[in-house]
């Protein structure tokens, strides 16, 4: 999927809305998101759990949607035929609710954080320092 990056114009390609693996994609600013999330301690599994959950959320808001748009589709126009069932959650040709696992997670984690390791080091060699102070004293353990 690089490959397919490296197409776009060079303005566009950091405006590209998703991280891409060679199995699937996450939304940019999720990926973003995981260095500092991990980085604070959070784990990977506890992620997806969050993200599962928060597509949940969105299924069923979408579904509630759908359900109160068919009724006042009938209201209105007095029709008695079936409209089609929302689909399942987890319905691979229709909504297909997948969430990505904890180690795809981990994976675009390592991943990302490689892509801004050269910018944090370049960062980390900027401060300044103030005070320094250096302890030369040798303490060696007594026998």
């Amino acid at each position: 999927h690089d490959e397919t990056l490296k197409n776009l114009p060079d303005d566009m390609l950091y405006k590209f809305p998703a991280v891409l693996s060679h199995r699937a994609a996450l939304d940019r600013p999720l990926a973003q998101s995981l260095c500092p999330i991990l980085d604070k301690g959070m784990r990977a599994d506890g992620i997806a759990d969050w993200i599962l959950e928060l597509h949940s959320l969105q299924y069923t808001l979408d579904y509630l949607s759908y359900e109160l748009r068919l009724e006042k589709d009938l209201v209105f126009s007095n029709r008695a035929e079936e409209a089609p069932m929302f689909s399942k959650f987890d319905d691979r040709k229709q909504y297909n609710g997948a969430v990505p696992s904890s180690a795809y997670l981990t994976q675009m984690y390592k991943r990302e954080h490689e892509t801004i390791r050269p910018h944090l080091n370049q960062e980390n060699k900027k401060i300044s320092v103030r005070q320094l102070n250096i302890d030369a004293s040798v303490k060696a353990p007594k026998s």
